[in-house]
Parts: C-alpha cells; structure tokens; sequence
C-alpha cells in the first residue's frame, strides 16, 4: 500500500554552501584607516584598475584617500603627496579615451593623466566650477558635469551647456553617456535627457524624458536600447518612447534588483549586469550578480557567502567581471568573478531551479526538489496566484509526503518541510554509491 499526503506551510530559511569562483584582491599599499568604500572604479585599455576611494578615520567618520592604481603586479597610490601628486583626494569619477589617456573628476576640476603627468584643468579653462561630478569621453571630447550643469572639453578650453543659456532644462546631472560624438545621454535627478550636438560643435538642443527619479547610471546595448539604474525604481528599459522595469521583463527568482541601482557592466552572454540583492526586500545585503540576457535568459552568480556586500561599481573584463570591495576598515578594493567557477549553491532558488507554471490563469512557483508555491530564499511570498495578476493567492507553500510499506510490512516515508530540519527531496541524479546528488 501506498500512501500520498499534501502539507501546507510557511518558513523563512535557506542555506548555501559553495566556492563560487570569486577572488578578493587587496591592496599591500598602507592605508590608514582602511578602506571604507570606493568612489568611483574603472578598467582601462591596458586592464589596470583605478580606484578612487575613502578610508575610516575615526568612528563613523570617513575621509577622501586618492586614486589607487593596480596594473596586475603593483599597487601604486596617488595622492596630494605622492609623487607625481595628485591635486586632490577627492576622487568622483573616471573615465579613459582611445589614446591611452585617464580622465579624472575631482573637486579641483577635470584630472588627465597620460602615464606619467597629471594636468589639472579647471575655471582657468572655462569650467564654471571646479568641482567635476562625472566624466564620459567620446572621440577627442570630453564631457563633464558640475553642479552647473554640462560642460564641453576639446582638450583647450570648456565650452558649457546650462538652463542659464537655455540649453538644459536642468543643471542637476548626475551621469553621462554618449551613444554617438553626436548625441549625448544626460542622467538627473527627476528626468532622461538626449542632448543632442551638431558635427562642429556650434548647435545644440535637447529632448526630455521625465517623470522616472534620479538616473545614476546609463547603458546602451547592442540594440541602441537604453537600461537605467534608476534612485527608487531598479532597473528601467527605455527604447526610444516608453520607460519599462525590467522587473517586469525577467522572470528573476533568488534574488531582486535592489531599488538604487548605481552601475551596470556587461554580462558574460551580452546582457546587462548589476550587482543584486538577496533575501527579502527589506534586505540590504547583496551576494552576488545578475545578468539580464538578450534572449529572455537570467543568469545568476551566488557568492559562497549569502550576506555578503559587494561595493557599488562593476565594471567587464573580459572573461572576469570586477566588483568593488566594501569595508569597513580592510584593505580590500575589489572582487573578480570568473563566471565559468562559479556554481549556484544548493538551498537558493534561481532562475534555473525555479519557475513558474502559466496556464489556465493561474501563476504557481514550482522549485525542482518538492518545494512548491512559494519563492523560499527570495522574497518568501506566496507562489499560487487565482487569478493570475490579481495578488491574491490561495496558500502560502506545499511540500509532499510520500509514504509506503515494504514487502515486511514496515513504514516509509519521505516528507518534506522547509529544510530547516533537513531535506528528503532533492534534484538529481543520484549517485548510487554515495548517495551524493
């Protein structure tokens, strides 16, 4: 006789245990305080990483450190009084050109270092103000936001683009990427701007996209499709007439694109890459990366350690993908992920072990180990929705009980929970001399 029973329930726990293909690098340069967090992170043409960062002074308090420069062998820091020295401390962005150049914001004004020689360029130029928010290079120009909106370098003087002079609607940039030398993507703080720019530099105008919170960063893909990490919405698609979250777009399952998305890189298969948030939406920590595909996938990559925290700042290396590092008080600046060592660690849902059935109006979680109806390890919401759509779900979670007597007459029985007490289903195969999975 055989006997088969349901069990409906609820709990909050999961695990993971796994080496996951990440590498910490950290810095032998003394640094006082440690490293608290980085201010800005960038890969240039000859792969050397540039970091600019703050350290822990006392308590709370943080202060701005430098650059520091990693060419794959030595770490070399950069300072106001290093040699060369560096005008200032404080490091707000980075970017490079074709020449070999690196072009760094800073609250003395726009930083071009060309291997050997810092050359600071600033009010005396034409820049409005010295303090430089963010940098984007496209050709031989440079672009550059202060707090008095944008400006222009040619590699001589500034030319500026602001309300003042009618050609902004708003001064308050926060990133910058240009699609072509001609058409330029302003981030603000409550708008998308497509600033658009003639082939002399002698005309301007512009188009503004409002209503979507502050654009911290922008991304074009190979489609000339715009994804934004936006303040309070994730991740936001724009193509060309309408804003969509890609929330909404990907079926995402273990993790969830956290509310303030600061930077996006591209993935291993040619998609979009950000650094995620695990467990409930209230959680702050991030262990791992998600990678939105081009052909509907989602890709995720789990560090061995789930309350990890990763920095702010990603950035594609080829066949590594960078993260930065963040504190408090270690000398660490940044993660490398090879994507082809990592494993998703049993215990957390995923794309791949966890999906939903779509049919007949009703929208069910099914996990692949008898864990059915709610996303356990995600948000831990309940998975069985009727009508699909409507929010409303007829219960939390199911589990089977399976149950039998052998040829003895002796009892059986295989009976899932939530894993808190320990598993009887798990995915195949089975190895038959272990027992392993």
């Amino acid at each position: 006789m055989k006997k088969l029973l349901l069990l409906i329930g609820c709990v909050s726990l999961f695990t993971a245990n796994a080496q996951n293909g990440f590498t910490t690098y950290t810095t032998n340069v003394t640094i006082s305080g440690g490293v608290k967090f980085q201010t800005a992170f960038l890969v240039d043409n000859n792969l050397n990483k540039w970091t600019g960062f703050r350290t822990v002074t006392s308590g709370t308090n943080v202060a701005n450190a430098g650059l520091l420069k990693y060419d794959n062998s030595t770490w070399t820091l950069y300072n106001q009084t290093s040699s060369p020295m560096f005008p200032s401390n404080n490091i707000t962005a980075l970017a490079k050109d074709n020449s070999g150049n690196i072009w760094i914001g800073c609250d003395s004004g726009l930083v071009k270092f060309d291997g050997s020689v810092f050359t600071t360029y600033s009010m005396a130029q034409g820049l409005p103000v010295k303090a430089v928010k963010c940098v984007e290079v496209v050709g031989n120009q440079v672009y550059v936001a202060t707090t008095s909106g944008l400006s222009r370098f040619d590699g001589v003087t500034f030319t500026n683009y602001n309300v003042a002079s009618g050609a902004l609607a708003t001064n308050n940039i926060v990133s910058i990427k240009a699609e072509t030398p001609n058409l330029i993507w302003l981030g603000c703080f409550d708008r998308l701007t497509e600033f658009n720019i003639n082939s002399s530099f002698t005309t301007t105008s512009y188009i503004d996209h409002i209503g979507i919170g502050q654009v911290n960063c922008i991304y074009i893909d190979s489609q000339s499709q715009k994804w934004l990490g936006v303040n309070n919405q994730g991740i936001l698609k724009f193509n060309g007439s309408a804003f969509q979250n890609a929330a909404s777009l990907y079926g995402i399952y273990g993790s969830i694109i956290p509310t303030g998305i600061k930077d996006i890189a591209t993935g291993p298969h040619n998609g979009i890459m950000f650094i995620n948030q695990n467990g409930s939406a209230n959680s702050a920590n991030s262990s791992g990366l998600t990678e939105l595909a081009p052909s509907g996938e989602v890709y995720q990559y789990f560090h061995s350690n789930l309350s990890f925290t990763f920095g702010t700042f990603i950035e594609n290396e080829g066949a590594n993908i960078l993260v930065s590092a963040n504190g408090p008080n270690v000398p660490k600046i940044y993660y490398s992920l090879n994507p082809a060592n990592n494993s998703i660690p049993f215990g957390t849902i995923n794309t791949n072990n966890f999906k939903t059935l779509d049919i007949n109006n009703v929208k069910a979680g099914i996990a692949n180990r008898s864990d059915m109806h709610w996303d356990i390890g995600g948000t831990q919401n309940a998975m069985y929705e009727v009508p699909k759509g409507s929010g409303v779900n007829s219960n939390f979670a199911s589990g089977l009980w399976i149950g039998g007597l052998d040829n003895g007459g002796q009892l059986h029985g295989g009976a899932q929970t939530y894993r808190q007490s320990g598993s009887n289903f798990w995915p195949g195969p089975l190895d038959t001399i272990n027992a392993s999975i």
